[in-house]
């Protein structure tokens, strides 16, 4: 009881003063500190530094993801200008493997008549007589009884004759015997290359086969293969452009296609279709599909042609077959049996000249050549030519004698009457439809739109939804690049203010032409006979052989000849660049884009394009 009592009494009461005036003092100390806290800023920065923090935080993100979006916009467009270029370059190595391949055929010929030569050994059998007739010649003078200075420098000749008589007769058999071991080891492969894989079972027989030897063989899988090789590299070098972002485009690769300006997928048209192929090159051949699809007439003033296009490469094959015996004859005889045609004794006097040697191999070599010409692969084995070529490989310039103010074919194209045997199609015109159709690739790519940082903050218009994808184009153009200018030394053939010259394909006797130009400074216009004398037009001069006649680039040219086909990025104004935007991918791609959803620019026009188009 005690101890409740004091307990009663320690607590204190509700009523009692003393406890009311302790809580009056904690009410007046909290009014004084709200009060305070008007006045005192002691702790404000932290307040605004989090406001702050959050608000460039907000800044920073916006930043990142415009820098994402304008490196993911210029990533895609170095793929598409990256994917056109090697598309298109992949197009321009199969022009130039035909270009390649169609000088190759003309010289396996070069080389089976050449060595058929060699084999059949008939020029020798012309050396014993030639030589003892010069043996009799050298007897006599240096048996002459005359005592006159002029009949002593006759004796001595004779005598050198005499001495140069058995050396030129050892040099031929030796000659001859070397040539015939060649021809045993080489002669049936060039001749298993012409006839093909039934060259057993068509000896004698004309054509050997109707879809000719390995090279036309190997030509028309070039035409098959290269355009789905250039969509494989297309689509290759596009993924290798986002590999390092993938996960930023819902882990999806960076796909590309190659586009025709036609609206097809390259790599995806029918190859076989003469007038519609990647690759603007026909087969000649009267037995090849080609020739009739292309539709070409039967010209006049080539009766024995099935078509222009193979009199056109007839011609040319036997131009370029016989460019290409003589060269191998002068590579190989002239040090030996002739001098240079400009008379300088460059491959010193020991050869044997005296025996005419390589006169009979000629003979005979270009008698093989035409006999495999025009008896044994007359419709066969023919060099591929240009679908639509808008200029033919030069054919040959004006004589010597021939008057500059006229005016002359330099593509030697059309046939005149004092040359019915140029080529019978004239040239057609580069025009921008044959450029664009042929000649022209347009790559895009595509990629799901970019992941925003913070999506529930952030998003991108664009990305309606899940099956928009961002896509970037390039277009690129196959040519044939011009030529250089050439720096030639003052000498007779040139006049001394022109030595920067544009030199002309030449012809198979290897006289060559050139344009000279102006050397005023800034100005490189064409001679014309409006400023400079027209005798300076045209210049000929004869050079080594191997400096011009084996030249097998012919620049500037737009023929199936030309082995300089390359690509250049050009801007993006082809007539079908919306329709190609517009269209799905469909099942390319092995269905990777099948959820595409294309941009609808069906309706829009070219120019419409041109104003949003940033190439």
């Amino acid at each position: 009881m005690i101890v409740k009592e004091s307990n009663m009494k320690s607590r204190p009461h509700p009523s009692n003063p003393a406890g009311n005036g302790r809580c009056r003092e904690i009410l007046r100390w909290c009014r004084d500190r709200l009060i305070g806290m008007h006045h005192d800023q002691r702790g404000a920065i932290s307040v605004l530094s989090v406001f702050a923090i959050f608000m460039f935080t907000i800044l920073l993100v916006l930043i990142v993801n415009v820098g994402r979006q304008i490196d993911d916009k210029l990533r895609m467009q170095n793929a598409a200008d990256a994917a056109a270029y090697s598309g298109a370059s992949v197009i321009a190595r199969g022009l130039n493997a035909i270009a390649f391949s169609n000088h190759l055929e003309c010289e396996t010929f070069a080389l089976v008549a050449y060595m058929r030569e060699g084999r059949d050994r008939k020029s020798e059998k012309f050396v014993p007589e030639i030589l003892d007739a010069w043996l009799a010649v050298g007897n006599k003078f240096a048996n002459g009884t005359g005592t006159q200075e002029k009949s002593q420098k006759f004796k001595l000749m004779g005598k050198a004759i005499v001495a140069k008589v058995p050396i030129e007769r050892q040099m031929v058999q030796e000659f001859s015997q070397m040539a015939f071991n060649e021809s045993r080891l080489t002669l049936p492969l060039f001749e298993f290359i012409l006839a093909g894989p039934d060259f057993e079972n068509s000896a004698g027989l004309p054509d050997r086969s109707f879809e000719g030897g390995f090279i036309p063989r190997f030509q028309r899988a070039v035409l098959q293969t290269v355009p789905y090789i250039a969509s494989v590299a297309t689509d290759e070098l596009t993924q290798r452009y986002g590999t390092t972002t993938k996960s930023q485009h819902r882990n999806q690769d960076l796909r590309g296609l190659l586009w025709a300006t036609d609206v097809t997928v390259v790599g995806t048209r029918n190859e076989a279709a003469a007038t519609t192929r990647t690759i603007p090159i026909i087969d000649p051949s009267r037995f090849g599909p080609d020739a009739a699809q292309v539709g070409d007439v039967v010209p006049p003033s080539c009766p024995t042609c099935y078509s222009c296009s193979e009199c056109i490469s007839r011609k040319l094959r036997s131009q370029l077959a016989h460019q290409y015996v003589n060269a191998w004859i002068r590579h190989w005889l002239s040090p030996y049996f002739e001098y240079p045609d400009d008379g300088t004794p460059d491959y010193g006097a020991t050869s044997a000249k005296m025996s005419n040697y390589i006169n009979f191999w000629r003979v005979y070599a270009c008698a093989n050549l035409n006999s495999l010409l025009e008896n044994e692969y007359p419709h066969t084995n023919l060099p591929f030519v240009m679908r639509d070529a808008p200029t033919r490989p030069y054919n040959g310039g004006p004589p010597r004698d021939y008057d500059m103010t006229k005016p002359w074919d330099f593509d030697g194209c059309v046939q005149t009457p004092d040359q019915p045997d140029r080529p019978c199609r004239p040239a057609n015109p580069i025009t921008q439809q044959t450029l664009e159709g042929s000649y022209t690739f347009v790559s895009a790519v595509y990629w799901p739109h970019q992941k925003p940082m913070f999506p529930g903050l952030f998003k991108n218009p664009q990305e309606r939804d899940s099956q928009t994808y961002a896509t970037a184009f390039a277009q690129a153009a196959i040519f044939p690049p011009r030529g250089r200018f050439s720096r030639v030394n003052a000498a007779r053939q040139w006049p001394e203010n022109a030595p920067w010259v544009h030199l002309y394909p030449c012809p198979p006797n290897g006289t060559c032409c050139a344009n000279l130009y102006d050397l005023a400074p800034g100005s490189w216009d064409q001679y014309s006979l409006s400023n400079t004398n027209p005798s300076n037009i045209q210049v000929w001069w004869h050079l080594p052989p191997f400096a011009i006649e084996n030249r097998w680039e012919q620049y500037g040219q737009w023929d199936s000849f030309n082995q300089n086909w390359t690509t250049k990025l050009v801007p993006a104004t082809a007539a079908n660049v919306p329709q190609i935007l517009s269209q799905h991918p469909g099942p390319h791609l092995n269905g990777a884009l099948s959820g595409y959803q294309p941009p609808n620019l069906q309706n829009v026009s070219v120019q419409q394009f041109h104003l949003v188009n940033t190439h």
